[in-house]
């Protein structure tokens, strides 16, 4: 059985989810004002395809040849070049478009003379911006809105899990490590292989299958920043910097935020152990104000430093308590000492 999770903490976690989404919206409704390309333009691919040679450029045939060379074309893809003027340069744009459905599968730009162009702005200027950037319409920040929201309620019910506690003597196959090693390292078999796996509890498959699942979205998102950052495209370095931020965050929230709540039989017994403890102590201090024979008084001195070093041990709970038991009440009189009495 999973363990459960305080709820103040949790509060703790929504509210922080709540704080990333606000500022994914604010962020989103600042950038999505400051566009900084034209949908069209010489270089766009709604123009037509050149066929004859800009005024002081290379011919577009060569132009390809250098975009894509003749050897590392795809027979299932087509090709397309065209060109213009930006900023009063030539230049040429070469489309690589898949052939059964027409999507742009890569663009590329050169100047006059062939030289390859990685410069965002002659993309934005001449038109070509919205096949070479990443995010380049207003939706797709809504896209990443819904996308941050879902990684939160997908974090929030994994940190609901906690972690089982294992005895020590569990074997090596059964622990969480182990598990998570294969759903990581083998994506779809092993994944397979977890949810199938023998003598382990549900709770725990379903925590490491979750936890492997953030693990692989934030590669993925690391991927598409590092990608977003090669192209310069700012919009799309804000959508998957913040969903970067929402994975780390389900996966960190844990150690951080979150404390383990004890069960009813783990508070029951830490409750029954204090007050045991604490009865033997007085019954052990009890005695200890009494006279009694020399090795009784050793017993007790011996129970007394077990019990006050905080290592109680059973045997000797049960010692201290037999103690208070035989010498709480005073030993039964003869009835030669009635006689003397009387």
């Amino acid at each position: 059985m999973a363990l459960r999770v305080a709820r103040r903490p949790m509060v703790a976690y929504r509210l922080c989810a709540s704080f990333l989404l606000v500022a994914y919206a604010a962020t989103a409704i600042a950038m999505s004002s400051t566009k900084d390309w034209a949908d069209t333009g010489p270089l766009a691919l709604t123009q037509p395809a050149l066929s004859q040679r800009l005024p002081g450029a290379i011919n577009p045939d060569q132009a390809l040849d250098d975009c894509f060379p003749a050897a590392n074309r795809g027979a299932d893809k087509r090709y397309k070049v065209v060109g213009g003027y930006v900023d009063g340069r030539p230049y040429y744009a070469c489309y690589q478009v898949v052939a059964a459905t027409g999507y742009v599968f890569d663009v590329k730009v050169v100047d006059g003379a062939g030289f390859p162009i990685n410069d965002a702005g002659i993309f934005k200027r001449g038109g070509a911006w919205p096949w070479r950037g990443v995010a380049t319409s207003t939706p797709g920040f809504v896209t990443g809105g819904a996308g941050l929201a879902v990684l939160l309620a997908f974090g929030w019910l994994y940190n609901r899990r906690q972690p089982e506690g294992l005895p020590t003597a569990t074997p090596w196959t059964r622990r969480s490590l182990v598990l998570w090693a294969v759903a990581t390292v083998l994506p779809v078999i092993g994944w397979l292989a977890v949810a199938l796996w023998p003598k382990v509890s549900l709770a725990t498959r379903s925590r490491v299958l979750m936890q492997a699942t953030l693990c692989y979205a934030g590669a993925f998102f690391v991927f598409a920043v590092a990608n977003a950052a090669f192209v310069s495209d700012q919009w799309a370095l804000a959508i998957y910097g913040f969903l970067t931020i929402g994975v780390a965050y389900g996966l960190a929230a844990n150690p951080l935020l979150l404390r383990r709540v004890p069960t009813r039989m783990e508070a029951a017994t830490d409750a029954f152990d204090s007050v045991a403890i604490q009865r033997a102590l007085d019954g052990v201090y009890a005695l200890s104000q009494r006279k009694l024979p020399q090795d009784v008084n050793a017993k007790v001195a011996e129970i007394r430093k077990t019990s006050w070093s905080c290592c109680l041990t059973p045997a000797s709970f049960r010692q201290a308590r037999e103690s208070c038991s035989l010498f709480s009440r005073p030993p039964p009189t003869t009835s030669r000492q009635a006689s003397r009495r009387t």
